[in-house]
């Protein structure tokens, strides 16, 4: 039921794709993800290298996952001390073990070919800029019928179920996460425990190189954050909550009421027109901390329009959380009318993401759940997933 739950709140994630946002003048450094030969501790675990082939959930305590995040550590601090040691103005950012074996770096641009040539690497993936992805004001909960599956005392609504958001943050002031009733789960609150609450259990921001922009390191942006809210709203708000949505007062409930949500804003870069961007590297730091803090279940309505899938590390990392017993839920996009099938955007075009597309207005109390003609289709456009 955990599952059902986590795929009936992604058939909200109502979105409309668009081209990346671009900044006014190029950086002068570079910053990419580079991995090494050895599998990630999430394919290693699917591959059966950890001796539990059979298990469903990666379980980052078992000592044969020490031990294997042990040999990464070593590895990469190898290949560290080489990248720094050797490649002009480069300085290793950001370690992945469990979703990626690789390190974010920034260089000098002209650098990049010297670094791609170094021993132990086995491939440079380019930094692309995601954005939120637009969600519609007009999901029912009633059109999944979730309502019948909580039972009328809610006694099955989502209850234990960690749900991390990745977007622009989750203002866990707001009404519809109010705590009263909740109690942190053993093991938390984590991140900046300043934003969390009974209810938003874990909270983490993921800031880029160089962005000189105050609120960038902070999980709730007071001028930006809006999106990662209502996001998360959807997917986990509390029952019976009073709204005023266009000018009309609404009962609202989110698809999981019950559930917890962790917070993990990896859109930091504000950007004109767009809210909050974020950069590649971030994402997959996101995706990894989700990971870690035990979340059941990844939210990503964030979008890039049509990366390879040789150059897409967000897509490897969404794959690689699914490995390890994640359900990773993506939108799709709503590039049909401009771009007909093959319209799927990353990273709802990795393999194992349960990728969303919109309902149209036709969806309605009468249960039926109808695709929009603006959704975007599969298959995609490079790997030819069947989305």
């Amino acid at each position: 039921m955990k599952v059902s739950l986590a795929a009936l709140f992604c058939l909200f994630a109502l979105t409309t794709a668009g081209s990346s946002a671009t900044t006014s003048s190029a950086p002068p450094q570079s910053e990419v993800v580079v991995t090494l030969t050895s599998p990630s501790l999430a394919a290693a675990f699917r591959s059966g290298q950890l001796g539990s082939p059979a298990a469903r959930r990666l379980n980052l305590r078992a000592h044969s996952s020490r031990l294997y995040l042990a040999r990464l550590a070593s590895s990469q601090a190898d290949l560290s001390r080489l990248i720094e040691k050797t490649v002009r103005g480069a300085s290793v950012r950001r370690h992945y073990r469990i979703v990626s074996n690789g390190l974010a770096v920034t260089l000098p641009s002209d650098e990049l070919p010297l670094l791609g040539a170094l021993p132990g690497i086995a491939h440079v993936y380019p930094s692309y800029r995601y954005r939120a992805l637009e969600t519609s004001a007009s999901g029912n909960v009633a059109a999944v019928g979730a309502p019948e599956l909580w039972k009328s005392d809610l006694s099955n609504a989502g209850q234990g179920i960690k749900i991390g958001i990745i977007d622009d943050g989750i203002d866990q002031t707001h009404p519809y996460f109010n705590p009263t009733g909740y109690t942190y789960p053993s093991g938390y609150p984590k991140g900046n425990s300043a934003y969390t609450t009974a209810k938003v259990i874990a909270a983490r921001a993921f800031a880029p190189s160089g962005l000189d922009y105050a609120y960038a390191s902070l999980p709730v942006d007071p001028k930006y954050t809006s999106h990662g809210t209502y996001v998360a709203g959807i997917a986990a708000g509390n029952t019976n909550t009073v709204a005023t949505v266009s000018d009309l007062t609404r009962t609202i409930s989110g698809v999981a009421p019950r559930a917890y949500l962790g917070n993990y804003k990896a859109l930091t870069i504000p950007t004109e027109n767009f809210g909050l961007n974020g950069n590649s590297p971030e994402i997959v730091a996101a995706i990894e901390a989700a990971v870690s803090d035990g979340m059941n279940v990844i939210n990503l309505s964030i979008g890039e329009p049509e990366i390879s899938p040789r150059n897409d590390i967000v897509a490897r990392a969404v794959d690689a959380a699914s490995a390890a017993g994640v359900v990773v839920a993506a939108a799709g996009g709503n590039e049909y009318g401009e771009n007909g099938k093959g319209s799927i955007g990353s990273p709802g075009s990795a393999a194992s993401a349960i990728t969303v597309g919109a309902s149209s207005s036709a969806s309605t109390a009468a249960g039926k759940v109808r695709i929009a003609g603006i959704s975007s289709s599969g298959p995609t456009p490079y790997g030819l997933h069947l989305k």
